[in-house]
């Protein structure tokens, strides 16, 4: 038997129709075409439903006029809970972190180190003659203070830091994917069961990927991306920026859970906004109404697949390496790296200011003990109540003062 041309079915149109006749209950099998888009749903933030109104509002001949302004009102509360974002991180920045830094800006750092190599060399209480003039009794004062300030361990800063480090990951991870997503969506429509294709109604619910992003010109790419993207995108490195400084300078435990959860609010503005502010078709039509608020969003980004066999970081991230436990390893791995690069080369005057600190009030002042035992009573009003230098120290390693 002859074997068939590639690409020309065994059974043609025509034989189809004559079997149907001779048999009117006979169904022909004939296989799915296989999709040339692949599917990434959409999360349910400002950012995502934006650009899933852009999609549509290009298409505005086909929508009543209620339905307009209902895709138009979700763009701009995405454009609000920018702004908010950007308003509180610069207060944030300004207000708080900037204090923190303060002590480790190098004119303060300067002086505070001086002043303790003069201490511990000399093995005098600082601001004490010979060194007591009024502007090194100052700086003796602000000095000791700060020391004091610094309770939290190197590994708590450690821990924070790693849990920072993987909402950073999300983050930057999640917003690098929006721009492969922009460029490699399709410019024209490629699926037949987009609702764009006969009308687009705010007020329904997503059936079979008919509400999906498709494609998009490359007039509203540009849009998309200048105006939903790339000021997402100075919002997440802002956010990044001032939570690692925050992570890194905060000078207790207690400021530390504070500003995680200060950060954790002003990373999830954008979720939040959509739940509380988003609109109720517009919940609807992403699939996440009232029936089903707890179910994931409906709605995907559908992009042209990648053609050939996949290679290099593209080929490791699809084995099932990754995906069973690879990519755990690799955020744990990096988020070490993170760690020491953050705390002993990049803000590594705290570290140096610490631990001068520890051989100040170990070796010069004689602290041993969180209550000062055996110390005189300027001592104890010296020492910190907590030790500044361990990782997780339940008393000062010293030994104790004779």
């Amino acid at each position: 038997m002859a074997k068939a041309p590639e690409n020309t079915p065994l059974v043609d149109k025509e034989s189809l129709e004559v079997l149907s006749v001779v048999d009117p209950d006979f169904v022909p099998e004939i296989p799915e075409k296989e999709e040339d888009l692949d599917n990434f749903a959409l999360k349910y933030t400002t950012t995502d439903a934006a650009i899933l109104a852009c999609s549509r509002l290009k298409h505005s001949d086909k929508m009543l006029a209620k339905d307009v302004a209902g895709f138009a009102a979700t763009f701009m509360l995405h454009i609000g809970c920018q702004v908010i974002q950007f308003l509180l991180l610069y207060l944030m920045l300004q207000g708080q972190v900037e204090g923190m830094e303060d002590p480790y800006e190098p004119a303060q750092f300067s002086a505070q180190k001086n002043a303790l190599t003069e201490a511990i060399t000399g093995k005098h209480i600082m601001g004490a003659f010979p060194n007591n003039s009024t502007l090194q009794q100052a700086v003796a004062v602000y000095t000791n203070t700060n020391c004091k300030a610094n309770t939290s361990p190197i590994g708590v800063h450690f821990i924070f830091l790693v849990l920072w480090f993987g909402i950073s990951w999300e983050a930057v991870s999640t917003t690098c994917h929006r721009y492969i997503v922009l460029l490699k969506i399709p410019a024209v429509d490629l699926d037949a069961v987009m609702d764009t294709n006969s009308g687009v109604v705010l007020n329904s619910a997503p059936d079979k990927g008919n509400h999906d992003i498709t494609h998009l010109s490359f007039p509203w790419k540009l849009f998309v991306g200048i105006f939903i993207l790339l000021p997402h995108t100075f919002c997440v490195l802002a956010l990044v920026w001032t939570g690692t400084k925050m992570q890194a300078f905060a000078p207790t435990v207690l400021i530390q859970a504070k500003a995680s959860l200060k950060l954790g609010i002003i990373t999830t503005i954008s979720s939040t906004m959509m739940i509380y502010f988003g609109c109720g078709h517009m919940h609807k039509y992403m699939g996440v109404d009232e029936e089903n608020k707890d179910t994931p969003v409906a709605v995907n980004y559908r992009i042209a697949k990648s053609s050939g066999t996949p290679t290099g970081l593209a080929k490791i991230v699809g084995g099932q390496a990754w995906k069973t436990w690879g990519e755990t390893m690799v955020k744990v791995v990096l988020g070490l790296i993170f760690c020491v690069v953050i705390i002993y080369l990049w803000f590594d005057e705290r570290h140096t200011f610490n631990t001068m600190c520890a051989e100040y009030y170990e070796n010069v002042v004689g602290c041993s003990d969180p209550r000062g035992t055996g110390l005189s009573v300027a001592a104890k009003a010296i020492c910190p109540q907590r030790p500044v230098q361990d990782w997780f120290p339940g008393y000062y390693s010293a030994k104790a003062a004779a």
